[in-house]
């Protein structure tokens, strides 16, 4: 996968020369969710690669006590398992591309594909990365929470400042700087402000509607295992 990630970004990037000249190929939100998924895919490939399976502790660790007697860690707790940091980075890599992927299509569905239709490109960049992405999250164990959300807003707040950042350089260069006609700051930024808003609000109830994809394969594997322990 990570292999036909990159492959696709190479082949995206020529074709975007080509269909839409002069405009940077990094400043589309949906390339954004593409590199996102190609970093997830790779990362998650290489602690694969490097990374035997984590197996969970019988019991609470251990240390030795005086007369051959043994207790619980300090302060007669156990000691919790810290999960290493680029395992922890993996989650929120994968809470980032799973969000993003089903914003994207939403967005590109309901807003732009009249105007830029269902070519090849846009196919792959607003459909496929939805099914991948229900395919990934039913496969993998990756526990996503509600509250998980506020990743995805950090990623949210940091592409509309970019949004902005480039929108001024265009003011300061005498081009015009607009990514998107719904979040054009000069001519329209009510519409802007508000497009954003809806941003907002829908992207929370996408990444609730991961929440629940989560769930419910939690839920049927837990099912699969009391159906196996009973036989």
């Amino acid at each position: 996968m990570s292999v036909s990630l990159l492959y696709f970004i190479r082949w995206d990037i020529q074709y975007f020369k080509v269909v839409y000249p002069g405009e940077p190929w990094i400043s589309f939100g949906t390339n954004w969710a593409v590199v996102l998924m190609t970093v997830y895919f790779i990362w998650g490939a290489a602690l694969c690669a490097t990374h035997l399976p984590m197996q969970k502790p019988e019991g609470p660790a251990r240390t030795p006590r005086a007369h051959g007697k043994s207790r619980p860690g300090p302060d007669n707790h156990p000691s919790p398992l810290r999960i290493p940091w680029h395992f922890r980075a993996y989650r929120v890599l994968a809470i980032l591309t799973y969000t993003s992927a089903f914003v994207i299509s939403i967005i590109y569905t309901v807003v732009m594909s009249d105007t830029f239709g269902w070519g090849t490109s846009m196919f792959l960049k607003h459909a496929v990365n939805s099914l991948i992405v229900v395919i990934d999250v039913a496969a993998s164990r990756v526990p996503i929470r509600v509250t998980d959300y506020i990743y995805f807003a950090g990623l949210l707040i940091v592409y509309v400042a970019f949004t902005v950042v480039y929108w001024v350089v265009g003011l300061v260069t005498g081009s015009s700087n607009i990514i998107y006609d719904f979040l054009d700051y000069s001519k329209a930024p009510g519409q802007a402000v508000t497009m954003i808003v809806i941003f907002c609000f829908s992207s929370f109830v996408l990444h609730c509607l991961v929440v629940g994809i989560s769930r419910a394969r939690d839920a049927m594997l837990e099912l699969i295992t009391r159906e196996k322990e009973a036989v």
